[in-house]
């Protein structure tokens, strides 16, 4: 299952439109056990979310937590975030850990844009309150 909220912007003459997306660990797990195919399910259903907004508009940015370790593209888990940013043109702005716990450190809140030119500065802001922290720009 994935938690998705839309909001569409006008700046000036930039139509943008912004997901932010929250797909669940929990139900990744339960979901793995009982369907052979659930990362094909994954990939297919995030490919669609991103091909769907980049139709939609010219300038797209995706935030949210995707349970997808960026830091870790080389595993088959993970390597569905890569293909999807391929495919779609997509460009991660943040390139260090989101999540940092004593065993881990792992990048999984993730903020995506087929228009990074439109950011001067992004990164990753501690709010000591949470071992995950949220993207910034």
């Amino acid at each position: 299952m994935w938690y998705i909220l839309t909001v569409d912007v006008k700046i000036g003459r930039q139509d943008i439109l912004i997901l932010s997306i929250y797909r669940p660990l929990n139900s990744s797990k339960k979901e793995s056990k009982t369907c052979g195919n659930y990362l094909q399910r994954v990939e297919s259903e995030l490919d669609n979310i991103c091909q769907w907004a980049c139709f939609k508009k010219k300038t797209v940015i995706i935030v949210g937590d995707l349970n997808l370790d960026r830091l870790r593209l080389d595993r088959t888990k993970e390597k569905i975030l890569r293909d999807v940013e391929e495919v779609n043109d997509l460009h991660c702005l943040i390139n260090e850990p989101t999540r940092v716990t004593a065993n881990s450190e792992t990048l999984i809140d993730v903020m995506l844009t087929n228009n990074p030119d439109l950011f001067k500065n992004c990164g990753v802001h501690n709010p000591e309150i949470s071992d995950s922290s949220p993207p910034t720009n």
